[in-house]
């Protein structure tokens, strides 16, 4: 009987730790669990297919959903802003995260100063856009995940470019054979790399198409296939820090270009301009117009503007520091 006793009131003192514990976990929550935000949080889950692994880490993406939820509105509440936020696929990561993702880290080479192209002779229009120039020379956005590859999507970009343009070859090629190919000339995978390391392994051994090589999104342990049927005659490096040079740069062709991506995570629409000049991200700049440059991303359709920023005219994002371009 007394063993009874003692069992029972350990069980309740059991209970009543466990439902201390649960309230005092509640309550640290942020107010997103309840109300208007809360719903958000909920349907944001079932958008993207979120599922956690446990408690923790959701009570720990919940307080970074809340805290990004309210940056977002917070700026989009001013009016001296001239872009737009959203919260997208990546609100339920911090800005230390989302960079060690999505952008890449490796130092410029010094290669960048070498290979210096002339301008090409032609005077650039007032706006350029090859989307309306030429249909069919800036392939569907694709998105990189959580792999920093971002370098192979710009070169691969610019290939496509040149292939259609001059060649009238519309394949997509492959970004997953560079990352999984091109270690020997600098790259390294998910970690990192730069276009013109691709521009070099594409010239000396060609490309192959999405179709045979497709997209993982990851580091294979080994290269599946080496080289390809296209190849490019080589590449060029545009003159820094000059507006007029990139425009011509781009009225001959998409061309791809570094630029610092650490504030692009939840832009919607707009032109940016909220950045520094440290390179960390590789895209396609296909476009211009008196304002701004027109930018095809690799972050998916669901960010941005269908998959593309504007930014605004001048060296914003370091723009300026490191065009380039592959050469048929």
């Amino acid at each position: 009987m007394k063993s009874s006793i003692i069992a029972g009131i350990g069980f309740a003192v059991l209970l009543g730790s466990l439902f201390f514990f649960l309230s005092e976990r509640k309550s640290q929550f942020p107010k997103a669990i309840s109300g208007d935000l809360y719903k958000e949080w909920q349907n944001w889950k079932i958008k993207y297919g979120k599922n956690y692994p446990s408690n923790d880490e959701e009570f720990f993406r919940i307080n970074t959903f809340a805290n990004n939820f309210k940056k977002i509105n917070t700026h989009n509440s001013l009016p001296s802003k001239s872009y737009t936020m959203k919260v997208n696929q990546f609100a339920d990561l911090t800005a230390e995260e989302a960079q060690s993702l999505l952008l890449s880290r490796m130092p410029i080479p010094t290669s960048a100063n070498e290979n210096i192209g002339e301008t090409p002779s032609i005077t650039a229009p007032a706006s350029w856009d090859w989307k309306k120039e030429k249909p069919g020379s800036i392939r569907r956005i694709r998105h990189q995940g959580m792999c920093g590859s971002c370098w192979a999507f710009s070169a691969i970009g610019a290939v496509e470019g040149i292939s259609f343009i001059f060649k009238g070859i519309g394949d997509e090629f492959s970004e997953q054979q560079l990352i999984d190919c091109s270690d020997s000339y600098g790259n390294k995978g998910c970690d990192g790399g730069w276009m013109t390391y691709a521009f070099g392994y594409i010239r000396d051994r060609g490309i192959t198409t999405e179709k045979e090589y497709p997209y993982e999104g990851r580091d294979l342990p080994e290269c599946k296939k080496q080289g390809g049927a296209f190849k490019i005659s080589g590449f060029v490096n545009v003159a820094k820090g000059n507006v007029e040079a990139l425009k011509t740069s781009i009225v001959a062709q998409p061309t791809s270009v570094g630029v610092d991506a650490q504030n692009w995570t939840f832009y919607d629409h707009g032109i940016f301009d909220d950045c520094y000049d440290d390179l960390n991200h590789g895209v396609l700049v296909y476009g211009y117009d008196q304002n701004c440059w027109y930018v095809k991303n690799s972050w998916g359709e669901d960010w941005g503007e269908k998959g593309y920023i504007r930014l605004k005219m001048g060296n914003t994002c370091g723009i300026l520091t490191w065009p380039s371009y592959p050469k048929v």
